[in-house]
C-alpha cells in the first residue's frame, strides 16, 4: 500500500471518530491510499451508531509499535524506537485517544516471552497491543533519502486486521523529533511535545531501551542525561538499572533537583522513589498527581481506584473509576470496582445504577447479580442480598464453586433468620462435596461455630483435623488447628490455643504457613504493650514483613486489651491498605473507637457490614463475627436507639452460644 504526504492544513486522523464530522486528507497533489476515504466513511457510520448507545464518543486505545528501518544503515535502527516514544508523548493529551504508555506496551512484551527489541513493531508487538487493550495499532516505516528522513505511519484496527489510514512525513537529517511532530500533528489536533529537544539525547535514550544488558542500558541513559541534563525518562530508566539501591534513589532525587524537569516528569519519578522507599502512602499521593496530569489514561485511574479502595479512601477511589470510565464508558470491571467505591461511601443508590448497567452489557453474566448481592449485603440490606446470592447462582450453577450459596447463609443469618441460614449452608455444604472437595465436612464444623454452638464445633473440628492429620490431606488438618488455636484464644484459653497452633506449624505447607505462624505468635503467654511490640520485631523483622507485623501485634494488642495500642495499629493498616484483604478490619478498629470514646468513628465503620470470602469465613474471622453484632448493640444504645440495640444484642448472644 502506499500513501501520500499530507499537508500542514490536514484535519487529524482521529477526527473520522468523532460522529458528525467529515474526514478529508490533504495531499500534496499525489494519490492518498485508494481504499482510505472509503475506510473512513464507513468509521464515520459506525462512530454516529455507537453515539446511540453512548453520551460521548468511543475513545481509541492506540498502541505505536517500534517502526520499522527500510534503509540500508543499522545505525539508525535506533530511529524506530525513538518514534514510539515521541508519538506516545505527543498524543498524551489528544481529545478521543488513550495513546497506551510504552513501558505498558513493554510490559505485556515481557509478560509474552522474550521477542527482539530490534525487530518491526508489527510483527514483534501486536501481540502485546491486543494484550494491553489496544483497539487501534500505529505501526510504520522509515528511510532517509536526499539528505532527509522520511516516515511512513499506518493505522490498523485490532480487531479485523485491517489498515485503516496511512500518513507520510518528513525532516531534515535524521530529525525524528520534527518528523514525529508532523505525524502527530496529522493524528491530533495539539500535540503535547516531548521530554527533549536534543536529538543526542534522544538517540541515546532510545539505544538505552533496546540495549541488550543492563550495562549497556545504563551506559546510554547516562549519555542521555549528558545531552540534557533535564531530560527526566533518561534519569528514570538509569535508576532502573540500579536495581532499587541507593544509588537508584539518589538518580531519581538528583533528578527530582533539576528545577526544569516539568511536573509530570517530577510526578512519574515520585512514584518511583515511593516504591523505592516502601511508602505506601507516598506512592498513592504521586500516582493520583501522576494521573490528573494525565487524565486520559484509564489504565492509570484505575490503578489509583485500586490503590484508594485498599486505603479505604471510598469516595476518591469512586472519583478515579468514573474518571477511567470517561475514556471506557462500556467497561464492566470498571463498573463493577466503581459500585463498590460507592457502596462503601454509602452511596448505595449509585452502587446499583453501576451494577445495572454492567448487567444491561453482560446479560448473561451472573457476576453483576452476586455483586448487587454484594453491596446490598454492605448496606445492611441482608434479605435483599441473600435473594441476589441466589439469583446468581442459579442463574449459573456452580458460579464462584456455589459459593453465594454461603453468602446467602451469612446474609441469612444476619437477618436473624437461622433456620433459612441453616438450609442455604447445607446447600452451601452439598455443593462442595458434590465438587468432590474434601474440605466439605469442616465447613460443617465452622458453621456450626458461626451459629452459637462454639463447644460442638471446637469437638467435631478437632476430631477431622486429628484424622486428616492421618491422611493425606495434612494442610486440612493445619487448616483446622489454625481455626481451632483462633477459637480457643477468642474464649481466652491461651494454653489450649498454643497447643493448637503448634499442630497447625506441624502439619502445615506453604498455603497455611503464615496464619499458622500468627497464631503460634498470638498464643504466646501474656505480656505488656512493650513487650509485644519487641515480639513483633523479632517474629517479621524484615521491612517487607510490614503487614504481617503490623497484623499479628494488632491482634495481640487486642487481645490484651489494649485498645488504644491496638487501634494505632489498626488504622495504619486501615488507611495504608495493609491487611486490605481481611474483610474484618474495619470491625475490628470500630471496636477501638468504641473503647476509646471514639464513637463518631466507630459510628461510620460500624455502618456497612463486611463481606466475607465466598468460600467461606476466614481463619481470624471469629476477632470480628459475631463481635460486630455486639459493637453495634453497645452503639446503639449509646446513641438512643433503644430497639435497634436489643435486637442486635440478642442476635449476638445467639450466635455466641452465651
Amino acid at each position: 500500500m502506499s500513501c501520500k504526504q499530507a499537508g500542514q492544513a490536514s484535519r487529524p486522523v482521529f477526527g473520522a471518530f468523532t460522529p458528525g464530522r467529515r474526514f478529508r486528507l490533504k495531499t500534496t497533489g499525489q494519490e492518498a491510499c485508494p481504499t482510505l476515504g472509503i475506510i473512513l466513511a464507513a468509521l464515520c457510520l459506525v462512530a454516529a451508531a455507537c453515539s446511540r448507545h453512548s453520551a460521548s464518543p468511543p475513545w481509541t486505545r492506540l498502541a505505536i509499535v517500534r517502526f520499522e528501518n527500510l534503509g540500508a544503515d543499522p545505525a539508525q535502527d535506533w530511529i524506530g524506537r525513538a518514534f514510539t516514544q515521541v508519538l506516545g508523548e505527543e498524543l498524551r493529551g489528544a481529545p478521543g485517544i488513550y495513546a497506551i504508555p510504552a513501558a505498558r506496551l513493554s510490559a505485556a512484551e515481557r509478560g509474552l516471552g522474550v521477542r527482539p527489541v530490534s525487530g518491526p513493531g508489527v510483527s514483534t508487538e501486536t501481540a502485546a497491543a491486543a494484550a494491553v487493550g489496544a483497539t487501534r495499532v500505529a505501526y510504520g516505516s522509515y528511510w532517509t533519502a536526499g539528505g532527509r528522513l522520511h516516515a511512513r505511519l499506518f493505522l490498523r484496527d485490532v480487531r479485523t486486521g485491517r489498515d485503516m489510514a496511512c500518513l507520510e512525513a518528513s525532516a531534515a537529517g535524521t530529525d525524528v523529533l520534527a518528523a514525529a511532530a508532523e505525524l502527530a500533528r496529522q493524528l491530533a489536533p495539539h500535540p503535547e511535545g516531548f521530554g527533549t529537544h536534543s536529538p543526542a539525547a534522544l538517540e541515546a535514550y532510545s539505544q538505552a531501551l533496546e540495549a541488550p544488558d543492563s550495562v549497556s542500558m545504563a551506559k546510554a541513559a547516562e549519555r542521555a542525561i549528558a545531552a540534557d541534563s533535564d531530560f527526566a525518562p533518561a534519569y528514570r530508566l538509569l535508576a532502573e538499572t540500579r536495581h532499587g539501591t541507593d544509588e537508584a534513589r539518589s538518580t531519581l532525587e538528583k533528578a527530582l533537583n533539576r528545577p526544569a524537569i516539568p511536573a509530570l516528569e517530577r510526578a512519574r519519578i515520585a512514584v518511583e522513589l515511593a516504591a523505592l522507599r516502601g511508602d505506601a502512602s507516598g506512592r498513592y499521593q504521586a500516582l493520583s498527581a501522576v494521573a490528573r496530569l494525565t487524565p486520559h489514561d484509564p489504565d492509570l485511574w484505575r490503578s489509583v481506584g485500586e490503590m484508594a479502595l485498599n486505603r479505604h479512601d471510598h469516595r476518591p477511589a469512586a472519583q478515579a473509576y468514573r474518571h477511567a470510565l470517561e475514556v471506557e464508558p462500556d467497561d464492566t470491571n470498571l463498573l463493577n470496582q466503581l459500585a463498590y467505591a460507592l457502596a462503601w461511601s454509602g452511596d448505595l443508590e449509585g452502587a446499583t445504577g453501576a451494577l445495572e448497567k454492567y448487567r444491561q452489557l453482560q446479560p448473561a453474566d451472573p457476576n453483576p447479580i452476586d455483586s448487587l448481592g454484594d453491596i446490598n449485603l454492605i448496606g445492611g440490606r441482608f434479605r435483599q442480598a441473600a435473594g441476589l446470592y441466589l439469583e446468581a447462582v442459579r442463574k449459573t450453577p456452580g458460579f464462584l464453586g456455589s459459593g453465594d450459596y454461603f453468602k446467602a447463609a451469612f446474609a441469612q443469618l444476619l437477618a436473624g433468620d437461622l433456620a433459612g441460614a441453616n438450609a442455604l449452608a447445607r446447600q452451601y455444604r452439598d455443593a462442595r462435596a458434590a465438587a468432590h472437595d474434601p474440605a466439605a465436612d469442616f465447613f460443617d464444623a465452622e458453621w456450626q461455630w458461626a451459629v452459637g454452638q462454639p463447644k460442638a464445633a471446637f469437638a467435631r473440628l478437632e476430631a477431622m483435623a486429628q484424622k486428616a492429620e492421618a491422611g493425606p490431606q495434612r494442610s486440612l488438618a493445619s487448616r483446622a488447628y489454625v481455626r481451632l488455636a483462633v477459637w480457643s484464644l477468642v474464649a481466652g484459653d491461651r494454653p489450649r490455643a498454643e497447643a493448637m497452633a503448634r499442630k497447625a506449624r506441624e502439619t502445615g505447607d506453604r498455603a497455611t504457613s503464615t496464619a499458622a505462624a500468627i497464631a503460634a505468635f498470638l498464643a504466646q503467654p501474656p505480656a505488656a504493650a512493650a513487650e509485644w511490640k519487641v515480639r513483633a520485631g523479632k517474629f517479621a523483622p524484615l521491612a517487607a514483613e510490614t503487614e504481617i507485623r503490623d497484623y499479628a501485634l494488632a491482634h495481640a494488642l487486642l487481645l490484651a486489651r489494649d485498645f488504644a495500642g491496638a487501634g494505632e495499629v489498626f488504622e495504619r493498616m486501615y488507611t495504608n491498605g495493609e491487611g486490605s484483604s481481611d474483610e474484618g478490619l474495619p470491625v475490628l478498629l470500630a471496636e477501638c473507637d468504641l473503647e476509646t470514646g471514639r464513637l463518631a468513628e466507630a459510628a461510620a465503620l460500624l455502618a456497612r457490614t463486611p463481606v466475607p470470602p465466598v468460600h467461606g469465613l476466614s481463619p481470624f474471622a471469629a476477632f470480628y463475627f459475631p463481635t460486630v453484632l455486639d459493637l453495634r448493640a453497645r452503639l446503639a444504645a449509646q446513641q438512643g436507639h433503644a430497639a435497634e440495640a436489643k435486637a442486635d444484642a440478642a442476635l449476638f448472644r445467639q450466635l455466641a452460644g452465651r
